[in-house]
C-alpha cells in the first residue's frame, strides 16, 4: 500500500535532498520581500502562516512586537529565546485571525495563499487588520509558470530516488495557481508596489517568485 499523504509530506520536507535544492532559491524570494519594501519600520508586524518562522531572519526593520502565527503550531520555533526582545508565537488561522480591527501596522504572508482553500476571504480577513497606511507584504511562488515547471524536473528526480511520490505532495499542498491569486491580489487592493524574481519583466514563465507591498486604504 503506497504512504499516506502525512508521511510523504514530511520526509519529503525533511529530505537533504529537497533542502539542498530549495533553500538557496527560496531565500532569495525572502529577501526580494524585504529589499523591497518600501520605508523601513513598523511598529506592530504579523506573519500569517509563518511555519518555522524562518522569514524574520531577512527582515530590514526594526519593531516593536513581532508576531509569528501558524495553525499547526508543531511547525513553530522550539528556540524562541534566539529570538529579539519583542517576538511572540501563536497558533492562529490566516483566514481568520485573533487580532482587532486595524491593529497590524504591517503583515507578512511568505507562501501561504497557495495552499489555502479559500485565498480570497483570507484577503479580506488581512485587510480588515491592517490599520489604514499600514502595509500587507505577499511573497508567492509563479507556479505553475514554465521556470517552476523546469526547476520540478530536478526536483522530482531526487524525491522519486527516495520513494516520494512528488507530484501528488505538491499537488496536495500547492491548490491555487498563481495566476489565480494574482487576479485575487489586484482586484481587491490598487495600491500597491510589485516585484519578480529572477527576472524584473512581470511574466510567470520567466520567473519563480513575486511580491507585492500592498498599501492599505481605509
Amino acid at each position: 500500500m503506497r504512504p499516506d499523504y502525512e508521511f510523504s509530506y514530511e520526509q519529503y520536507a525533511s529530505s537533504p535532498g529537497a533542502e539542498n535544492l530549495t533553500s538557496w532559491i527560496f531565500g532569495r524570494g525572502h529577501e526580494l520581500l524585504e529589499t523591497s519594501l518600501p520605508r523601513a519600520d513598523a511598529g506592530r508586524v504579523l506573519e500569517v502562516g509563518a511555519g518555522t518562522g524562518n522569514h524574520i531572519q531577512y527582515l530590514r526593520h526594526g519593531f516593536k512586537e513581532y508576531v509569528i502565527t501558524d495553525l499547526q503550531d508543531t511547525l513553530m520555533m522550539s528556540g524562541h529565546e534566539e529570538y529579539a526582545p519583542g517576538v511572540s508565537f501563536r497558533k492562529m488561522d490566516a483566514g481568520n485571525l485573533e487580532v482587532a480591527d486595524s491593529s497590524i501596522d504591517r503583515l507578512i504572508s511568505c507562501h501561504v495563499l497557495e495552499h489555502l482553500p479559500k485565498p480570497h476571504r483570507c484577503l479580506r480577513e488581512w485587510h480588515r487588520v491592517v490599520r489604514g497606511g499600514g502595509i500587507i507584504s505577499i511573497l508567492l511562488p509563479t507556479d505553475p509558470g514554465l521556470a517552476w515547471r523546469l526547476a520540478r524536473i530536478f526536483a522530482r528526480k531526487s524525491a522519486h530516488k527516495q520513494g516520494i511520490p512528488y507530484d501528488y505532495v505538491i499537488s496536495r499542498e500547492h491548490i491555487n495557481p498563481f495566476n489565480n491569486l494574482l487576479a485575487f491580489v489586484r482586484y481587491y487592493f490598487e495600491e500597491m508596489d510589485e516585484y519578480w524574481w529572477p527576472s524584473k519583466i512581470p511574466m510567470m514563465d520567466i520567473n519563480l517568485f513575486y511580491c507585492c507591498h500592498i498599501h492599505v486604504q481605509k
